[in-house]
């Protein structure tokens, strides 16, 4: 099977339901990656946002924002506008969710969202750090199970590579975890703090670590994706040996001359949109 390169774009916008604001202030983010997302506040500006985006050529969308204290984000009120966005332009409807109850794992499936892309963490530093939760990798597996059972057809796990200070630890443990689940796809996102913030001079994780966790990855039955978050010196030094060594099957943002070199077909959408939804996105 060919490696498939995806590049969001405006195809494949991210919306951002608290704006700059996120009650966590993770210690490899404090907000910075939110500044990139379209504002929408209110069920009223995301319908108005959509609708903007989707008249200007978006086939997807992606709707994040900040968690709250409790690991959440806070999508209750928005449900019923997304399920309406859905019907009034047929998007394929991505959202980034972070630890969920029963109700709104159900919730999540009866408003019509395709795809929930999933932090998926199991490491106790990285929880209570980095992030500053006061809960425990049971939590973060617990809505996994409940994700899986009661929400969309679609959730997709993100793993995070070297989230405690640069340092590759517990994440063979979490790919092992991911096992009794059998997801179609896990995105994985490698270490890349922010500017000016509490981790900003910590290193990333080495090349020959992460070939060998890749390499590790491969015992899953789902496909593997080399997610956008990694940093751009990575782009030259991991991304061809990954594609060379097979170890990857989707790749996010790739630079041009890699996409030339290997030939390799652009999605204009996020990474973790399941094959069925790709001819959406490759016109």
């Amino acid at each position: 099977m060919e490696v498939i390169a995806f590049s969001p774009g405006e195809s494949y916008p991210t919306i951002s339901i608290t704006g700059t604001t996120c009650a966590l202030n993770c210690q490899y983010c404090q907000g910075y990656y939110l500044k990139n997302m379209y504002p929408a506040l209110t069920p009223a500006d995301l319908y108005s946002a959509v609708k903007n985006l989707h008249a200007k050529g978006a086939r997807g969308i992606l709707i994040s924002g900040g968690f709250n204290q409790d690991g959440v984000l806070p999508i209750k009120p928005f449900l019923p506008t997304i399920k309406k966005i859905k019907k009034d332009f047929d998007l394929v409807i991505s959202l980034h969710a972070g630890l969920v109850d029963k109700v709104l794992a159900s919730e999540l499936r009866m408003n019509n969202v395709d795809i929930v892309d999933y932090e998926f963490l199991i490491d106790p530093i990285i929880i209570s750090e980095v992030k500053g939760l006061q809960k425990t990798p049971s939590d973060y597996i617990k809505s996994l199970e409940l994700l899986t059972k009661y929400g969309p057809t679609y959730i997709a796990p993100h793993l995070p590579i070297g989230l405690r200070y640069g340092k590759i630890v517990n994440e063979k443990e979490t790919i092992d975890s991911l096992k009794d689940y059998d997801p179609y796809l896990v995105a994985f996102l490698i270490f890349r703090p922010a500017r000016d913030t509490m981790m900003a001079d910590y290193n990333f994780p080495e090349k020959e670590d992460l070939i060998e966790l890749f390499s590790y990855a491969r015992k899953l039955k789902g496909e593997i994706a080399l997610g956008c978050m990694r940093p751009s010196m990575y782009k030259d030094k991991i991304d061809q040996v990954l594609i060379e060594k097979y170890l990857i099957d989707r790749i996010a943002v790739p630079r041009n001359k890699i996409v030339k070199k290997y030939n390799l077909n652009v999605v204009k959408a996020c990474c973790s949109v399941p094959r069925e939804f790709l001819s959406k996105f490759v016109n």
